[in-house]
């Protein structure tokens, strides 16, 4: 809560043991993964390019373990929005998942070269020639980069072999969106890089473009943490407020003024002042707040909001469906880690894994293909 005097009295996030002893989350476009305490991964969801790296290329209602897989410690997911849909182009990249290994490897599965062809995508985990000492992968729709623990940040995609980004150093964490990627440096600021179709990087429309190089973003400072998807960044800094910049069509920055279109700029919203981890769908946006709770706010449909917004809903309303104030997931509580994909989103508590949005590929893990307006069990 905000007192009178204006600072946010934010106490402690929840933290213990985890449902399944999971200890992160991540999710694709259309597929979920969970990374468990003994360095297994189990994953569900759209299988088409086998990123469930079970060894077929059949979907999964319910969570698999990953084939040839141990001593994992952090997972990415990635692919294109829309490539798991029936009849989606040929050209969009499918599913994939990767994992760094103890020891700093890197190991990928899925369509992994974003060729979205399914006889050239790996089904079981395939080890990433050349990355040492990493510790951290990010995915965005083809794109993939690696954290090492110098700080430096090498990428590769099915267009471009494994290189190193010039002009980052001191990075402690990374994120990869639709073509772009940011760099958090231990000073806490930000730096981005890639293709942007609108401003991503300092706010100041002028760096656009097909391949702009690292650049700072302008006017951030104090970040603690950082994500990305498709056409939005936001920042999370140290006193709990969080930054979004890009793309706001579907209300995916929060409360905005017009134009949707919007550079960097606070977004102070009472409820979040003491957010904790955020989360960003391809275009809704998740916060787990310091009580244990879930705010989400964006595109509402097909239930990624985690709650009804009109009683009969239905297609005809998708223009109403969204929600660029905070709205809280229905029943979430005691919330430990929190993930997004593309129109679905995941979280752990102390006794569960809950899943909740669109569903066509059992991506929700409850053995059915329904949607689910609010937070739904995973048959684990």
């Amino acid at each position: 809560m905000v007192p009178d005097g204006g600072e946010p009295e934010c106490g402690i996030p929840p933290s213990g043991p985890t449902a399944h002893g999971i200890t992160q989350l991540a999710l694709g476009p259309a597929h979920s993964c969970a990374l468990v305490g003994d360095g297994t991964v189990r994953c569900w969801g759209d299988n088409r390019f086998g990123a469930l790296g079970d060894g077929s290329r059949t979907d999964r209602a319910v969570p698999v373990a990953v084939q040839g897989l141990s001593g994992a410690v952090q997972i990415a997911c990635g692919g294109e929005p829309g490539c798991a849909e029936p009849g989606a182009s040929t050209l969009c990249a499918g599913g994939q998942t990767c994992a760094v290994v103890e020891g700093g490897t890197v190991s990928c599965w899925g369509d992994v070269d974003g060729t979205a062809d399914p006889d050239e995508s790996f089904a079981a985990p395939t080890a990433v020639d050349g990355l040492t000492d990493v510790v951290e992968v990010a995915i965005g729709r083809r794109e993939h980069c690696a954290l090492r623990s110098d700080g430096t940040v090498q990428c590769w995609d099915g267009r471009q072999p494994l290189h190193s980004i010039e002009g980052v150093s001191g990075a402690v964490q990374i994120a990869v969106g639709g073509g772009h990627a940011c760099a958090l440096l231990s000073d806490g600021t930000v730096t981005c890089w890639g293709a942007f179709d609108y401003d991503l990087t300092n706010g100041t429309n002028d760096q656009h473009g097909p391949d702009v190089p690292p650049t700072i973003v302008a006017g951030l400072e104090d970040v603690v943490a950082i994500a990305t998807r498709e056409k939005h960044v936001c920042a999370s800094q140290s006193d709990g407020r969080r930054v979004c910049w890009g793309t706001n069509a579907r209300g995916e920055l929060g409360p905005a003024p017009e134009p949707p279109l919007t550079a960097v700029r606070p977004v102070v919203e009472p409820r979040l002042a003491c957010g904790a981890e955020l989360a960003l769908g391809a275009i809704h946006t998740c916060q787990r707040l310091v009580n244990g709770h879930v705010a989400c706010w964006g595109d509402g449909l097909h239930g990624k909001l985690g709650r009804t917004l009109f009683p009969d809903e239905d297609d005809l309303l998708a223009d109403y469906l969204r929600s660029p104030m905070p709205v809280e997931v229905d029943g979430l509580s005691s919330v430990r880690d929190l993930a997004l994909g593309g129109e679905h989103g995941c979280a752990t508590t102390e006794t569960d894994l809950l899943c909740w949005g669109r569903n066509h590929a059992g991506q929700l893990g409850d053995e059915t293909t329904l949607d689910r307006a609010s937070p739904t069990r995973v048959r684990w």
